[in-house]
């Protein structure tokens, strides 16, 4: 499996990309409202529709649309908790959200799926933990499905270099521990240009 580390977007198809919020009503996020602008109006609405149908999105639970403007199939929608300093258990929720998002992806048939730094920004959670939780739950994930799932690539990408190095320093050590290699960090990796030097290849 591989996992892609960027502080941009790579100018990649990826068969699923995912965001979250806390509520599908409003948007909670300027992430959320970066998504919803850029997938457009079709989507929106598509959104709206299911949140009439269901009345309410617990935590945890992923919805799916298609990925209207966005260069991507579907779009995974996730319900993740605010960090109260973890007097909720929202270590383990956010935990059991990154695998939902993952299974969701397999779900659809998806052999890569996009995952911003989800939960460090308007929802609170300190940017090492959410690293940790997210990288964690990633391998976690692939190791109770090896040889059963169809998804092959993640793609981990956020909008400042600070928490992108972040994820990367985070992944390195939980390979380490866990025997992991680091294939490739910058430069060229299976003929693929890798744009900056802070995205790894696994």
């Amino acid at each position: 499996f591989f996992f892609f580390f960027s502080s941009r977007r790579r100018h990649t198809r990826c068969s699923g990309v995912s965001w979250a919020r806390r509520c599908v009503q409003e948007t909670a996020s300027k992430l959320a409202q970066s998504v919803m602008k850029k997938a457009g109006k079709q989507v929106q609405d598509e959104v709206v529709k299911i949140q009439e149908q269901k009345q309410q999105i617990e935590e945890q639970e992923c919805i799916v649309t298609d990925g209207g403007q966005i260069q991507t199939q579907k779009i995974i929608h996730s319900v993740i908790p605010v960090w109260f300093g973890d007097l909720r258990q929202e270590q383990e929720i956010f935990r059991k959200c990154v695998k939902n998002i993952l299974t969701k992806a397999c779900e659809l048939q998806c052999s890569s799926i996009t995952l911003p730094a989800i939960a460090c920004g308007t929802f609170g959670f300190p940017k090492q933990i959410c690293a940790e939780i997210t990288v964690g739950a990633c391998l976690e994930f692939f190791q109770e499905h090896q040889n059963e799932t169809v998804l092959e690539t993640i793609y981990f990408f956020n909008s400042d270099m600070p928490t992108t190095q972040i994820f990367v320093d985070v992944l390195k050590k939980t390979l380490k521990q866990k025997g992991g290699v680091i294939m490739s960090e910058g430069g060229k990796t299976n003929g693929s240009e890798v744009e900056n030097k802070n995205e790894v290849v696994v």
